[in-house]
């Protein structure tokens, strides 16, 4: 027996939908997957600019503008390099990361303790301290 000609579109209708419907998933996957890359690409450039992500070495205690040179304490989770004597450095405002000075870092380091000359600017006391990024 043949349904009647009114539930053949509605026959051909639902197979077209659950054929769609099977299909969905396949194609939301392959989506997020772009999205996933695409943002994951993002993250990486944005990670390559950012001044947020440059490597904090310490914070400054003390200042001395007459001398030109700053004391520097290492934060807590700080993995500094064996060297710092001749490395570029840079002081900045926590709270904007607006960079206040530009420094050297010297071969005097005690265990929790180093210094810099101040090339540019004027650090203030609890200026982060941070390694640049290279570009």
């Amino acid at each position: 027996m043949t349904p009647p000609k009114l539930h053949r579109p509605v026959l051909l209708f639902s197979a077209t939908t659950l054929a769609l419907a099977a299909l969905l998933p396949l194609g939301g996957c392959a989506s997020r997957a772009n999205k996933k890359a695409a943002a994951a690409e993002a993250a990486a450039l944005a990670a390559r600019y950012s001044p947020a992500m440059s490597t904090e070495l310490g914070r400054v205690i003390s200042y001395d503008p007459a001398a030109a040179n700053v004391i520097i304490e290492f934060t807590p989770l700080a993995n500094p390099p064996a060297d710092l004597a001749g490395r570029a450095l840079i002081a900045r405002n926590p709270d904007t990361l607006v960079p206040t000075a530009r420094l050297i870092g010297v071969a005097h380091r005690t265990s929790r303790v180093f210094g810099a000359y101040v090339i540019d600017g004027q650090p203030a006391p609890d200026d982060e301290v941070v390694i640049p990024p290279p570009f």
